[in-house]
């Protein structure tokens, strides 16, 4: 149950992060695009040393449960503009761990974005302009 919901809230924030720094992303790349990304920041999480893991994990099923008390709803169930502004009062805190748990997230994500636009972004953009040139 804990490990759905934390996969839940990992992609929640991944999607979040990055439609933030890439707008229209979820208008140019397929759905499946933004799973692989998720994906790739639960592998790294995974691949963390269980003194980083477990807290980790923690704080994110914190960061999802309260939302509840702030919103009505949990994190990865609110919509795009709701999850934005819970993740803005997060990264301004002014309590740090809450600040290093965005920027942990928000850093993966846009690693993920990054390596996926270099691995196929050459390849849909070629694909794009084949489309427009029809």
């Amino acid at each position: 149950m804990f490990a759905s919901t934390f996969r839940s809230v990992v992609s929640a924030l991944t999607y979040s992060f990055v439609e933030q720094h890439h707008a229209g992303f979820a208008d140019n790349y397929p759905p499946s695009a933004r799973n692989a990304m998720a994906q790739r920041v639960l592998a790294h999480h995974q691949g963390a040393s269980h003194i980083v893991r477990l807290p980790l994990f923690l704080l994110t099923l914190v960061f999802d449960w309260w939302s509840i008390v702030m919103t009505g709803s949990r994190f990865h169930r609110l919509d795009p503009a709701r999850r934005g502004r819970r993740i803005a009062r997060w990264k301004n805190s002014r309590i740090g761990v809450l600040r290093d748990f965005v920027r942990f997230y928000e850093t993966l994500s846009l690693m993920s974005l990054l390596s996926f636009e270099d691995r196929y972004g050459a390849e849909l953009a070629a694909k794009n302009r084949a489309e427009v040139q029809r």
